[in-house]
């Protein structure tokens, strides 16, 4: 099932916003990490090892028939109702995440070709001018040729197409009352 997500601390009234192609595969993964305290949103881990796992309650907001749809999606409910837990206020995106400093040095020698989470082996030569090429989009590959470009058009002919911003799904008011009355109820609980 392809849709938005929510992962909800019913202790605090905390959420967090998410989207996946596979949602029950990707909750899967939530659930793994976060038990194994490996979760990557460590405000949501934090959490997760402060209350338990039976604090967090799984829910499915809205089914996407298109996966196109779904970053669009996300980030409509990113704005309206601000999750707690989501770290990055863009959707499929890293944006607006704060890094500490030893991040920011492990991010910038990995670029570099320095790994420093795999005991110091460093990147081949060959890996790194992929890397390099890719960055400057010469990859083979990158573009794909006309007649490649003439297929893709044939086999999307007569499909939706969600990403020109005409057909996305819009929340429903029975949607918007419910977050509504939550908020208040998580309100008058604190």
């Amino acid at each position: 099932m392809t849709g938005i997500y929510e992962i909800e601390n019913l202790m605090n009234g905390n959420f967090y916003i998410g989207s996946a192609v596979n949602i029950d595969k990707r909750w899967g993964q939530h659930r793994s990490d976060l038990r194994k305290g490996k979760h990557t949103n460590k405000h949501l881990q934090s959490a997760f090892n402060k209350y338990g796992e039976n604090a967090f309650k799984f829910m499915i907001l809205e089914v996407v028939l298109f996966p196109e749809g779904l970053i669009p999606l996300e980030q409509k409910y990113l704005d309206e109702l601000k999750p707690e837990y989501n770290i990055s206020p863009t959707a499929g995106s890293l944006l607006g995440m704060k890094c500490t400093d030893e991040h920011k040095r492990k991010i910038g020698m990995a670029n570099r070709g320095n790994i420093p989470w795999d005991k110091g082996e460093k990147r081949s030569e060959v890996t790194k001018k992929k890397m390099s090429l890719a960055r400057k989009g010469k990859m083979l590959g990158s573009h794909p040729s006309e007649e490649t470009k003439k297929k893709m058009r044939e086999a999307h002919k007569g499909k939706p197409s969600l990403m020109k911003g005409k057909h996305y799904p819009k929340m429903s008011e029975a949607l918007k009352k419910y977050w509504k009355q939550r908020r208040s109820l998580n309100e008058r609980e604190r």
